[in-house]
């Protein structure tokens, strides 16, 4: 895999979370339990986090691990802050939206274990 194809990947995830979370979930807000101020955080956060990683996939083309490692950070971050309000929001939660969390998280965790493996057995300088 190419250094800009973890990049692409990372964003269409992002994006795949940002379309979930803001078109749906926020529009069907009842279905899964979550209230509208932590869609609201969430899906600005993988908006975000979509167009850095686009963007890095765009113009990065050599010295990329120092932008992967922000990637992985922030995906890290993102787990962390899904998964805390999880557990502060859990009784509001329905089981669908239970379902949709803790699936996103393993999802997220799988792609990270992938950054991770790519940033540590991957040469930095290549072309991407």
């Amino acid at each position: 895999m190419k250094s800009k194809s973890i990049f692409l990947l990372d964003s269409i995830g992002a994006l795949i979370s940002f379309i979930f979370l803001f078109g749906i979930l926020r529009n069907f807000q009842e279905y899964f339990g979550m209230p509208m101020d932590v869609l609201d955080v969430l899906s600005t956060l993988a908006g975000v986090y979509t167009i850095f990683s686009f963007a890095c996939y765009l113009f990065i083309r050599n010295n990329w691990k120092p932008f992967l490692t922000i990637v992985v950070v922030a995906n890290l971050f993102y787990t962390i802050l899904s998964l805390s309000y999880l557990m502060i929001h859990y009784p509001e939660l329905t089981l669908l939206g239970i379902v949709y969390f803790v699936g996103e998280k393993f999802i997220l965790l799988g792609i990270v274990g992938l950054e991770v493996k790519f940033l540590i057995t991957s040469p930095g300088k290549d072309q991407a």
